[in-house]
């Protein structure tokens, strides 16, 4: 059996033949980005997979710190506040610091 070539006349090849191209660069685009889905998609798994495997190692400390007896402090120990400018410079720079964290976890 042999083959023949087959020839066929088309009207307005020349816009056919365009629409073709546009086509197959638009599912060249498409697949494209099906390719960055999937990897976004993987991405995306292995955070949350690393997520819980965070959370599961904070509920185990968070077990064991709970479970700890840490007994309570004698009254020598007790920490002393001390007055003066020393601790308002610090507790002004702590509390800056807490304002810049509470802006930063609004804008998320």
């Amino acid at each position: 059996m042999s083959k023949a070539n087959v020839h066929v006349q088309l009207p307005n090849s020349l816009a056919v033949r365009k629409k073709v191209l546009a086509t197959a660069i638009d599912v060249t685009h498409s697949l494209k980005d099906y390719q960055k889905y999937k990897a976004l998609v993987v991405r995306r798994k292995k955070k949350i997979d690393n997520l819980h495997t965070l959370m599961k190692q904070i509920k185990t400390f968070g077990a064991k710190v709970y479970g700890h007896d840490f007994g309570t402090l004698s009254g020598d120990l007790a920490v002393k506040k001390k007055s003066g400018r020393k601790s308002s410079k610090e507790e002004d720079r702590l509390s800056s610091e807490l304002r810049k964290i509470e802006r930063k976890l609004k804008g998320l």
